[in-house]
């Protein structure tokens, strides 16, 4: 087995048959002596295929090895899918680095996470003892996964199989979070404000008389609504989420969230926690409003 394993780690994906023949062989001669090696073989492989990725992407013009990395990595999907449906032990090895390497690609390699989010999901039904650890780490990853199919799956995921209260408020602050603050989509009076001048958006300033420690008078000036500020903040709040609501015109994603926020308050009501079921009730009430907001101002487009 050793000596099988080498030629992939001398090849480095010069060649996808040559590869994809190794893992074949990798998975009939899998057994319980040495299965042990093969999922240490396939984490290290699994990272590499990340690491080559980050390369292609500073080296754009090399089309040609993204696309070997591509193919490589669905190999490394389907080998790591029927190595643990033999080999069940070998879930917690293996799904960690799957998901923390192959989840966040978009573009061409955006087929690859969907096929991976997809795995999980077969994982987290067929195997409810690694649910939890699943959980904890996709709640993680939400914030950095950039594909919209990817986050839909993802987010139904954590909504669906949360069920102990610290899932269910984790699930539910992750989505949250990634959301962003509200209103998520912009009132038709700001592109006026935005086409003015940035001189004449100052920000608004109050000054007021005020008595000082010593009875003289004297006066505070307030700054309100600093456009710079507010900028700032919008930044930082456009999480890979809240843009994909924006920009991908993606209805499903949008169910997805609104569903999968209902499930996690009835959850928290069934769990008898009222105190956090009244705020996550409000929360995700405002949250739905906003997206359907987003979603009724689309059809007044169309």
């Amino acid at each position: 087995m050793p000596d099988i394993l080498n030629i992939i780690r001398e090849d480095s994906v010069q060649s996808v048959e040559i590869n994809q023949k190794v893992l074949e062989l990798v998975t009939d001669l899998a057994n319980q002596r040495n299965i042990k090696e093969v999922g240490v073989f396939l984490e290290q492989e699994i990272r590499k295929a990340k690491k080559l990725e980050e390369t292609s992407d500073k080296e754009a013009s090399k089309v040609a090895s993204s696309s070997s990395n591509n193919e490589y990595r669905y190999l490394l999907i389907k080998c790591v899918n029927q190595i643990t449906q033999l080999f069940p032990e070998t879930i917690p090895l293996m799904i960690c680095p799957l998901m923390e390497s192959f989840l966040m690609f978009e573009k061409k390699g955006s087929m690859a996470s969907l096929e991976t989010i997809i795995f999980i999901r077969e994982v987290i039904e067929v195997y409810p003892e690694h649910r939890q650890s699943i959980l904890e780490q996709l709640t993680r990853l939400v914030d950095d996964i950039k594909n919209h199919l990817v986050l839909r799956v993802a987010i139904w995921i954590v909504g669906e199989y949360s069920l102990a209260q610290g899932e269910i408020d984790q699930a539910f602050d992750s989505i949250k979070r990634n959301v962003g603050e509200l209103p998520i989509f912009k009132e038709a009076n700001e592109d006026e404000k935005k086409s003015l001048p940035e001189e004449t958006q100052g920000p608004k300033v109050i000054t007021k008389t005020i008595i000082l420690p010593d009875g003289s008078y004297g006066t505070e000036t307030i700054v309100l609504d600093d456009p710079s500020a507010k900028n700032a903040a919008g930044v930082q709040a456009d999480t890979p989420l809240r843009k994909a609501l924006k920009a991908a015109d993606d209805d499903f994603l949008a169910s997805c969230i609104a569903i999968s926020l209902t499930k996690l308050s009835v959850k928290c009501k069934k769990n008898l926690n009222m105190k956090k079921f009244n705020g996550m009730s409000v929360d995700s009430s405002l949250i739905i409003c906003s997206l359907l907001k987003g979603s009724k101002k689309d059809m007044t487009n169309v």
